[in-house]
């Protein structure tokens, strides 16, 4: 027969007194015969016969077990402020670029914290970032249309990389691509993206076109080459016609450039670029149609800002290690840095070069800049012919 809820506390409150004067293998004891008699457990029985429980009309009343929370509403409230002016990051980049874009915030004044406050947020774990933001995460657009097709000319004269060919410990060696907005459709000429990204930093640098043929984008990549803060040492593409052509080849042998192309239907083979293409390019603009010259001068004015924020405040992991086992693949990974970061640190970049990404990094304003990105892609996104 179940014992009621009236009848368990009448037993629990009888020993309660005798509880408490017990020795240590007494109370043991005592636990063993209430269990029994109540079929409560023991960590619950010895919770109230100590005392920390109490019956009030037949419910339990009792402190909250555990430590007390250590973020409230005003760190969550500082923690939203930054994963938006970074654009929605995940754990870990957010946990690496936290201490670089709290001290943007404070130097440009715009927003004062107290020292513990500071001393907690640069504390808190990607773990306890992901709990706090995991209400106010978005879902991701679905992908869009590839629009690379083959340039068969000159590919016996420009050799073929893999993606572990190069020797990625010396800035400048860019894997570049080409992002289509043409939304659903091929058809006519519409707007491109020509996305550069640094094996070594993660440096980034995006130009708008405005359609695909090779002086458009021999143009932008040496737009791109005068940006640069440090010299370009070689260029590694897909085997797209844009890419694979005599105006490419020539401006390579001219500038004494490295001229590699990726083995046809590898994608892995150009994973720096790629992932930049989603992280960067797809999840700031979209998969919509864009065409005409306002577009591609909008979208260049918002590239140089949205760059600006990717290179010198948003951390990325680089893979240093990968082990098969089985069927298993075990990677590793560095710390989580800026390619801002990486170029302080780099001991092939010159001092001249440090002292002026330093200059630049300090007269950064993050909100500012989000402010400016913000009217721009608003303006953007009124040009967009849908998808």
């Amino acid at each position: 027969m179940a014992v009621t809820m009236s009848t368990r506390r009448e037993i629990v409150e009888k020993q309660m007194k005798a509880y408490k004067r017990a020795s240590k293998k007494e109370k043991s004891h005592i636990l063993t015969s209430l269990v029994t008699a109540t079929g409560l457990t023991r960590d619950h029985l010895s919770r109230v016969l100590s005392g920390r429980y109490k019956y009030v009309k037949q419910k339990v009343i009792g402190r909250r077990r555990g430590r007390k929370p250590a973020f409230r509403m005003e760190h969550k409230a500082i923690l939203v402020m930054v994963w938006e002016l970074l654009g929605f990051p995940s754990s870990r980049r957010l946990k690496a670029a936290m201490p670089d874009v709290l001290e943007s915030l404070e130097r440009h004044g715009r927003k004062v914290l107290d020292p513990d406050t500071k001393t907690l947020m640069l504390k808190m774990s990607h773990g306890t970032m992901d709990r706090l933001l995991r209400a106010d995460r978005k879902r991701l657009k679905p992908f869009g249309l590839s629009t690379t097709k083959p340039g068969s000319l000159l590919k016996d004269q420009i050799p073929v990389r893999r993606g572990t060919d190069w020797d990625d410990a010396v800035p400048g060696f860019l894997e570049i691509d080409l992002v289509a907005h043409c939304g659903s459709s091929t058809r006519g000429q519409y707007v491109n993206t020509l996305n550069t990204t640094d094996i070594c930093s993660g440096w980034t640098e995006c130009r708008a076109v405005i359609n695909k043929a090779r002086t458009h984008t021999l143009t932008a990549m040496k737009d791109i080459q005068s940006e640069l803060p440090f010299p370009l040492k070689g260029i590694d593409s897909d085997n797209g016609s844009e890419f694979i052509n005599d105006h490419f080849l020539y401006f390579c042998v001219e500038e004494d450039l490295c001229f590699t192309r990726s083995r046809p239907n590898r994608s892995n083979d150009s994973c720096y670029v790629e992932q930049k293409n989603w992280s960067v390019v797809r999840k700031a603009i979209g998969y919509s149609r864009f065409e005409g010259n306002e577009a591609v001068e909008l979208l260049n004015q918002y590239y140089r800002l949205l760059c600006t924020v990717n290179n010198y405040f948003l951390p990325s992991q680089k893979l240093i290690d990968k082990q098969r086992d089985g069927g298993k693949v075990k990677k590793k990974h560095d710390h989580a840095l800026s390619p801002y970061r990486r170029l302080l640190g780099d001991p092939n970049v010159t001092a001249k070069v440090k002292s002026k990404l330093k200059q630049t990094y300090e007269t950064l304003d993050l909100v500012q800049l989000n402010l400016h990105m913000n009217e721009l892609l608003s303006r953007i996104q009124a040009l967009s012919l849908g998808y």
